[in-house]
C-alpha cells in the first residue's frame, strides 16, 4: 500500500493493491473489506511507530532532550515513510 500511496496517492483500487502485493484479489478482500480499511490500516501504523519513538524517549534526561529527540525521529520516520502524511490526511 505504500508503494501505490507513493505513486498514486489515495487513489488506487484494491485489485491494483492485490497486484501490487502479488496476492489474489480474494486475498486482499478477505484482509481489506474496503478502500478505507487500508488506509485505516496504514494509519494506526504509522500511529503505531510515533508511539514507539514517545516511549523510547521517556528516560531522555530532561524535557528539551525528549522533545528534540522526539521531533528527529518522528521527521526521520515521516521521510521513510512518506505516505504516512497521506494516510493522516
Amino acid at each position: 500500500a505504500e508503494a501505490l500511496f507513493l505513486r498514486q496517492g489515495l487513489e488506487f483500487s484494491l485489485n491494483e493493491l492485490a497486484h501490487e502485493a502479488g496476492l489474489g484479489v480474494a486475498t486482499t478482500y478477505r484482509r481489506f473489506a474496503s478502500h478505507d480499511d487500508v488506509v485505516r490500516a496504514l494509519h494506526e501504523r504509522a500511529y503505531a511507530g510515533f508511539v514507539a519513538i514517545l516511549d523510547a524517549l521517556e528516560d531522555a534526561p530532561d524535557g528539551w532532550s525528549g522533545v528534540v529527540g522526539y521531533l528527529e525521529r518522528a521527521v526521520a520516520m515521516s521521510n521513510a515513510h512518506p505516505s504516512y502524511a497521506a494516510a493522516a490526511r
